[in-house]
């Protein structure tokens, strides 16, 4: 299991837990308020290795970056404690499938 898979099912998976039965409580640093930065560091670290261990230029990969940045960016709680409203839910959401598309990105 790779370090996006984990941050994908568990980092953020966990606190969205089901529709009806969120979990906020289930996410990783949340006392400390670092929930969102660890899956943004993840992703980079991530992206970080692809780039050092590929020999060509990786625009797909940046450009998912991007994307798992920008979503984070929207987020307004960094320890994911809002997953308890849906419209805050769906940003989670989006992250959570930024992630994903950076994990394939990479593989690909």
């Amino acid at each position: 299991m790779s370090s996006l898979e984990i941050t994908t099912a568990q980092r953020i998976g966990g606190p969205i837990g089901r529709f009806e039965l969120p979990s906020p409580a289930r996410a990783e640093a949340r006392r400390s308020g670092r929930s969102l930065r660890h899956v943004v560091l993840t992703a980079q670290a991530a992206r970080d290795l692809a780039a050092a261990l590929a020999d060509h230029v990786l625009p797909r990969t940046d450009a998912a970056l991007t994307r798992v940045r920008a979503a984070a960016a929207r987020m307004d709680d960094q320890a994911f404690g809002e997953v308890t409203d849906p419209d805050a839910r769906l940003r989670v959401e989006a992250l959570q499938q930024a992630v994903v598309a950076l994990d394939a990105s990479i593989r690909a």
